[in-house]
């Protein structure tokens, strides 16, 4: 796809998105700090999802306190040590959703393993499906225009070629992993419950990360917009250059198409892309409420709701605006929705 043609579906995309879902959207359509931000959501979720977690209303700033972020990487994977973190954003951070960013000291009692990048389109096909990528001739692109339940069913095949138990039944499922932009009667759709632990940190195969571990993952110990700091604009709509973001991400300033994984300096965890790129699934029910359901702190937060119709897509995508392409920004999708934009990276909790 040449520059016009990326600027061109960048509008169209926009339009489509802000059209189907007003809520995500600014009130003038120019959101500036404080206003609540555009997303790539294709589909609102249930907004009365619960948030299955335990509070701890003494966390706070004294006394949650996050590991040093050094980077643990082996094989394609690094090992992200439990600990405490500052979820969302303040009020004045610009794309910001005044919904689900509000600011919340989360603890994650459990070590885990999360993928250096994401998953790309030759280890997609190694697991014999068919790539449904826009750009099927990159090996080390990510692989993209895959639903929840596509991701779902390479983390079981993933867990299944290394003997490990699989965390999710997809004995309702029907329909061909990876059919893309097909027929819809091929979409791979599940009909039942596809959770096969209450607590998905319980599960020791590959799976989804929860989105307070992928937000603790992408931060890796900071506090500001993005891991290499704040972006020196507050305007999201130019796709302008950004000496901070271009550093570690793909977005609309610098390209208009997704890029292969790994060219771009990773955070401090030695993850890779976990801003722009491609936008990554989350685990958990997307929530038009914070996280936590407005505890000041949640221990372990999973949010796993069968019935919850849409899921959280993190970190932004290459069509963002960077200054949108930030550690706290959320949007969502039906949990079958697939877009160019989209991919996933696995997790796998570490036990003692």
């Amino acid at each position: 796809m040449n520059r016009t043609g990326g600027m061109i579906f960048r509008v169209l995309w926009g339009i489509v998105g802000c059209c189907l879902f007003v809520s995500s959207c600014g009130s003038d359509g120019n959101n500036s700090k404080g206003d609540a931000a555009s997303t790539d959501s294709d589909s609102d979720a249930d907004t009365d999802a619960d948030t299955n977690s335990d509070t701890d209303a003494g966390t706070d700033s004294d006394t949650c306190t996050q590991p040093d972020a050094i980077a643990s990487c082996e094989s394609g994977w690094c090992m992200i040590p439990a600990g405490c973190f500052l979820y969302g954003s303040p009020p004045t951070e610009p794309c910001r959703s005044a919904n689900n960013e509000e600011q919340v000291y989360v603890t994650l009692t459990h070590p885990f393993l999360i993928q250096t990048t994401e998953v790309t389109q030759e280890q997609w096909e190694e697991m014999g499906f068919p790539n449904p990528s826009p750009s099927p001739t990159c090996a080390d692109c990510p692989v993209s225009i895959v639903s929840w339940f596509d991701a779902i069913a390479y983390c079981n095949a993933r867990s299944e070629s290394e003997g490990l138990e699989t965390c999710y039944d997809l004995s309702s499922c029907e329909g061909l992993v990876g059919s893309g932009f097909g027929a819809p009667e091929d979409d791979f759709v599940c009909a039942g419950e596809v959770q096969k632990f209450g607590n998905v940190y319980e599960c020791p195969g590959y799976r989804l990360p929860t989105t307070a571990e992928w937000e603790y993952s992408a931060r890796a110990g900071t506090t500001t917009e993005t891991y290499a700091g704040d972006s020196p604009s507050d305007n999201v709509e130019d796709c302008q250059p950004d000496p901070v973001v271009d550093e570690i991400a793909w977005s609309c300033s610098n390209t208009d198409m997704a890029m292969a994984v790994g060219l771009k300096t990773p955070n401090g965890w030695g993850l890779y892309d976990m801003l722009g790129n491609i936008g990554e699934w989350a685990s958990d029910p997307y929530q038009n409420v914070p996280l936590g359901g407005g505890a000041g702190s949640v221990i372990d937060p999973h949010g796993f709701v069968e019935s919850s119709s849409g899921r959280p897509v993190r970190g932004g995508v290459w069509m963002n605006d960077p200054v949108c392409v930030k550690s706290a920004f959320i949007s969502s999708s039906s949990i079958d929705g697939k877009l160019s934009g989209r991919g996933f990276r696995p997790a796998r909790t570490l036990f003692e």
